[in-house]
Order: C-alpha cells, then sequence, then structure tokens
C-alpha cells in the first residue's frame, strides 16, 4: 500500500518543495489586527508582509488545526487506498497533534480497515521540517512505514534544532519571558540561545551578548553535538533575516562537508511567537537531554 506523507504548517518547509514531492499539509490560522489568514507558508501572505507587520505594532494570534479538517484528509486518502502517514507540530507546542489522534479515532470507528500513523515529531520549524524531510528521503527510498517509523521512535530526540531571536519583546509577549527580562536584555543586547527539550517544549540554554555571537553560537552548537554530518541535510531557518542565515550557512561550509544546507524562511505559525530576526539551526546529533544537561 503506497505512503501519503501529511504535515502541517508548523514544519516551514517552502510549499514548493511540499507540492514537488507530493505531500499534503494542513495550515494552521493566524489572525492579525482582526483578520484571519491561513498560514499556507507563504503562498498568499508573503513572509516579507508578514514580519513587517509585526515590526509595525501587530501581535498576531494563532490557531491549532482542528479535528474535522484532519478526519476530512484522512478520509479522503484511506478512500483512495494509501497508508496514512501525518508528521506533526510538536504537541509540548500545540493541541494539533491531539486532534489528529482525535480524529484518527472517529476515523477508524467508521472504517475498520483504516491505515493512520501519526508521529509527534516533538519539534517546530525547521526541527519539525527535517523530520518531514527525512520521512521523505526514506519512503522514496522505498521503506515501508514501520521502517520510518521505527526510525523516528529511534531518533526522534536526536533532531537538535537552536533558536536565537533578535528581540525579546516578542518573547515576553508570549509569556516566555518577563518584562523585566526583555526590558534588561534589550538595553544590555542580551541575545537567548534557545533549543526544544524531549518534551518538545522551548527551554532557554543560555544567553549571549550581541547578534553576531548569537549567530556564531548557533554554529557552535553544532560543532559540539552533530553526529556523522557527512551524511547529512542541514537545514536553516531565518524569519526575515536572509543574510544572517547565510553567514551561518556559510560558517558551516567552511567547517563540514554534509550533503546539503537547505534555507527556508519562517511562517506565520511559528514566526508569531518568535519574531522578526529569529534564526534556527536543526541536525540530527546528540540526545537533546545530554545537549541540555551539558549546555547550561
Amino acid at each position: 500500500m503506497a505512503i501519503k506523507l501529511i504535515t502541517d504548517s508548523g514544519c516551514d518547509l517552502p510549499y514548493t518543495f511540499l507540492e514537488e514531492n507530493n505531500i499534503d499539509f494542513l495550515e494552521m490560522f493566524v489572525k492579525i489586527d482582526n483578520k484571519e489568514f491561513k498560514d499556507d507558508l507563504g503562498k498568499s501572505f508573503s513572509h516579507k508582509d508578514f514580519f513587517n507587520t509585526m515590526r509595525n505594532g501587530s501581535t498576531p494570534k494563532t490557531s491549532q488545526i482542528n479535528s474535522h479538517d484532519f478526519y476530512e484528509i484522512f478520509e479522503k486518502y484511506h478512500n483512495a487506498g494509501y497508508s496514512i502517514l501525518y508528521i506533526g507540530l510538536s504537541s509540548g507546542l500545540s493541541g494539533t497533534v491531539g486532534n489528529a489522534n482525535f480524529a484518527k479515532n472517529e476515523i477508524l470507528e467508521k472504517y475498520k480497515d483504516a491505515d493512520i500513523t501519526i508521529i509527534d515529531s516533538k519539534s517546530a520549524s525547521v526541527g519539525f521540517a527535517l523530520c518531514v524531510y527525512i520521512a521523505n528521503e526514506m519512503i522514496n527510498e522505498g521503506k515501508n512505514k514501520e521502517e520510518i517509523v521505527s526510525f523516528f521512535e529511534k531518533n526522534i530526540n536526536r533532531v537538535s534544532h537552536f533558536y536565537t531571536v533578535d528581540d525579546l519583546n516578542y518573547l515576553r509577549r508570549g509569556g516566555r519571558i518577563s518584562s523585566t527580562s526583555a526590558v534588561v536584555g534589550s538595553i544590555l543586547n542580551i541575545k537567548p540561545i534557545l533549543c526544544v527539550d524531549i518534551e518538545g517544549k522551548l527551554v532557554s540554554l543560555f544567553k549571549v551578548k550581541g547578534r553576531k555571537k548569537s549567530i556564531h553560537s548557533l554554529f557552535e552548537m553544532m560543532v559540539k553535538y552533530v553526529e556523522s554530518p557527512e551524511n547529512q541535510t542541514i537545514f536553516i531557518c531565518h524569519a526575515d533575516c536572509k543574510e544572517d542565515a547565510n553567514t551561518l550557512k556559510v560558517l558551516i561550509l567552511e567547517k563540514f562537508k554534509v550533503k546539503d544546507v537547505i534555507i527556508t524562511k519562517m511562517g506565520t505559525t511559528i514566526g508569531s511567537h518568535a519574531g522578526p530576526g529569529t534564526l534556527v539551526l536543526s541536525f540530527l546529533g546528540k540526545d537533546r537531554n545530554f545537549i541540555i544537561n551539558n549546555s547550561r
């Protein structure tokens, strides 16, 4: 039975990549100034325009994908004869995977033979993108669903992704840091280095002073914790800071011989919480617990 790979817009992959590889994605929603938009990965609302609205003072709010939308897409591909594999945004950051599981159970009540597997990526942005990218490669290599699921069961905590943000006020708005920390940090030009833990939640590792140092710190995390880089495709995501993403790419290519470095643009789902100037680096590395315990 052919596998149908499905994901959602929290992955920050280009919609062109998803279309070219026949990967369906469900769209989350963002509300800006009382207007609701689909996060269609920049197809109808450009990334630059979105981040400019934030720079101009708008505070976007996101909403998760509901179970009805999952039911419809699961039913569609079950009736078309597919084995369904959905990889979703971390349950530590969104209720979307929970809604997918609810829809799956409803489908199974109606279609006893439905073959639906849901993988919680425990990741966001290009950490999540890396999961989808690997699954797609495995499908193209002829791997069956059991082999793909087994890979993620063994390696999900090796999906490393490190973040830095340019403006602490966006983390303050999202409740990630206090108002005092945001004010003091901004005055002192403090930049946090964050990662996603084994529960799929965003946590702070350490802080550095200055943008240049924060970009280099992302690179240093790869130097310390990447495993077998020569066999990997590395992902970088930026929130309207392409020059910084290119700087990070150059650092990586000067140090490592990797298969490829893919730069993507951050969409509205993740960007609403992180803000313009956010930079993310993702690769397969050491276990997340090991990284967190040795980086603080």
